[in-house]
């Protein structure tokens, strides 16, 4: 509906309210308009009329704001309320599964490694090696183990990572350095520096490869 069609509206409306007269009301000018929640007021002549314009005027949508954002009491989701500003008849509740939302932008996050198989491996090797092995061959002092990229840190290619053994050997051993590489088939140097008693330094040529690395360290007389 225009406003031409509600001025019509109006004013056949004040045009029909005669007051109780037999004879239409005399024209007079019409002046004051006020409109105040879809209430229309004006002054005709020296009176003042007022007409309910809500049923004609569209409902008027509020201003919506967000209000707050909570996290849910397991921490899987984000509550955000919704309303109008100074008002709570139009609050709504939206629930959002922060978990589903941040695997959709960053991916799923990969499994934690699980070295179990190799530390069980290493813990045969030392055995066989301590009680002479295959080879017949006793050493008098052995060490072997995994060291994961996390425990490595973050290093640039061609620079030496200190490495320390667990414990001291009696004199500088013999350094074994196998790199556990992401992709099998790719070729790395691995460069071994400083090797004393208590531990050596490692490097590579291209860092972003190394997952980790297994040394083994002996004494063998």
């Amino acid at each position: 509906m225009s406003y031409i069609d509600i001025y019509d509206q109006v004013r056949k409306h004040w045009e029909n309210d005669s007051g109780g007269q037999s004879a239409p009301a005399a024209q007079a000018a019409f002046g004051g308009f006020k409109l105040l929640n879809g209430m229309l007021s004006a002054t005709i002549g020296t009176e003042t009329k007022t007409v309910d314009l809500r049923p004609l005027l569209p409902a008027m949508t509020p201003d919506l704001h967000l209000k707050s954002v909570t996290p849910s009491a397991d921490g899987n989701k984000l509550i955000f309320k919704i309303g109008e500003s100074g008002n709570t008849t139009h609050d709504q509740t939206v629930e959002l599964n922060f978990k589903e939302q941040v695997v959709k932008l960053v991916g799923t996050p990969p499994a934690p490694y699980n070295d179990a198989e190799i530390k069980r491996r290493i813990a045969a090797l030392e055995s066989a090696q301590r009680t002479g092995g295959a080879s017949g061959t006793t050493f008098k002092e052995f060490e072997a183990k995994y060291i994961p990229k996390a425990t490595l840190g973050e290093f640039e290619n061609n620079t030496l990572v200190p490495i320390a053994f667990t414990k001291t050997f009696s004199k500088v051993p013999f350094v074994i350095v196998t790199m556990d590489l992401k992709n099998e088939s790719t070729q790395r140097f691995a460069y071994l520096a400083g090797i004393t008693t208590t531990g050596f330094k490692f490097a590579t040529n291209y860092s972003p490869d190394v997952k980790g690395i297994w040394y083994q360290a002996y004494v063998v007389e």
